[in-house]
């Protein structure tokens, strides 16, 4: 017996998608999302941690190469490693905080009118949870790493040169655009890209606040940079044993106003610029922090954020020399410049030190930089010639004021 067969063969295909990170809140455990700007994924473990496959991972020697150049560029740096007090209870830590849940400071009338909201048409990312954690207070500083999206590098580049071109040389008379000039004399002011608003605090040995630094720091975009207190000496443990940080905000003013140029600017400059953009606005997703802690302090809080940051990479202090010591030295072919005397591995690699003692803006312009190494004063005495002191001769051991001769006869 024999029958027929039938099969029906589909004219219709099935597609699906993952969720967009945008929306990870509304993911359950064990999902896997998508960020459709970039296509990184991004995973919800079983116990709710987001874990980022590309954000996450650190290049050692590239990460530690970027932080040598800024410390040897920076004059008046201090860290666990320079000071040693607390050295076998300080670690190095560099941690990643996400930025999606920052909140952009647009308007009212911005969201009603539809207006352009972004980085670079004014609007500031603020951190909705302003959690300090424990920083030591044996250094100065820290470093960070705005990380924007690949195809966002061209545009920031671009309008960062923009604006550079627009206030770096200038030499007219407007005041506005004398005080835009002026801040390039700021640390970093020239490559940067971002502002970092951040604030520290300074406890006493009681546990007491004593004092509080709210300021701005000028980040590169996709690299270590980085961002020096105001107060650049630190206290004594005599005075404060605890030390806590927050970041603030986050703002591009030059981006924006690089921006508004090229609006002015001819036809062939705004095609260029409007060939260099891949969204609306410049996204930045996460960001490195990397810094000096000591467990020991009084007050002590790790970097968490209620969930916003993780610790991706810890290093001992003397791990931490050794992995310094191993990066490379974009700025030393022999020669390390800075106003303190190199460290063991700088010397092994290099035989010069320069010694920075000012700088020299205009003649009229001259920056002491103050280290306590060297003078200008020391210096004119050691160049200014041969001393000639009196003496005698004497044939008395212990007379410690002239010179000892032996009658070997």
């Amino acid at each position: 017996m024999s029958g027929v067969v039938e099969s029906l063969v589909p004219n219709s295909r099935f597609g699906t998608t993952f969720l967009d990170t945008k929306y990870r809140d509304r993911a359950i455990d064990d999902e896997v999302m998508i960020d459709k700007l970039t296509g990184e994924i991004l995973y919800r473990r079983k116990d709710g941690i987001y874990l980022w496959n590309e954000r996450e991972r650190i290049h050692v020697y590239e990460h530690f190469t970027q932080i040598k150049k800024r410390i040897e560029a920076y004059n008046n740096w201090i860290s666990p490693l320079e000071e040693r007090t607390k050295f076998n209870e300080s670690y190095f830590s560099t941690t990643i905080m996400t930025v999606l849940d920052f909140t952009c400071n647009a308007s009212d009338e911005d969201i009603k009118n539809n207006n352009p909201i972004g980085l670079i048409y004014g609007h500031t990312l603020e951190n909705p949870k302003k959690i300090p954690f424990s920083i030591t207070q044996e250094s100065n500083g820290f470093f960070i790493n705005i990380g924007t999206t690949p195809r966002d590098r061209a545009l920031v580049g671009a309008l960062n040169e923009r604006y550079n071109r627009e206030y770096y040389n200038y030499t007219g008379s407007d005041p506005d655009h004398v005080a835009k000039a002026a801040k390039y004399k700021e640390y970093n002011y020239l490559e940067s890209h971002f502002v970092v608003n951040y604030t520290v605090y300074w406890y006493d040995i009681n546990g007491d606040l004593l004092s509080t630094e709210t300021a701005d720091g000028y980040a590169i975009a996709n690299e270590n940079t980085l961002i020096p207190f105001k107060q650049v000496s630190t206290y004594g443990r005599s005075k404060v044993n605890a030390t806590k940080l927050v970041i603030n905000s986050i703002s591009a003013p030059k981006l924006a106003e690089g921006y508004e140029l090229t609006l002015n600017s001819g036809i062939v400059e705004q095609t260029f610029i409007n060939s260099t953009r891949d969204t609306d606005s410049i996204i930045i997703d996460s960001m490195l922090i990397s810094f000096f802690s000591t467990i020991t302090d009084d007050l002590f809080q790790v970097a968490d954020s209620d969930g916003m940051t993780s610790y991706l990479m810890v290093l001992g202090m003397n791990e931490y020399e050794q992995t310094l010591n191993r990066a490379g030295s974009p700025l030393s072919n022999g020669n390390v410049i800075g106003t303190k005397s190199p460290i063991k591995g700088d010397w092994e690699k290099s035989n010069i030190w320069h010694e920075t003692i000012r700088k020299v803006h205009t003649i009229d312009d001259v920056e002491f930089i103050g280290t306590t190494e060297t003078t200008p004063q020391s210096l004119e005495e050691m160049l200014m010639g041969v001393r000639h002191t009196g003496s005698f001769i004497t044939s008395e051991k212990d007379e410690t004021e002239g010179f000892y001769l032996k009658d070997e006869y």
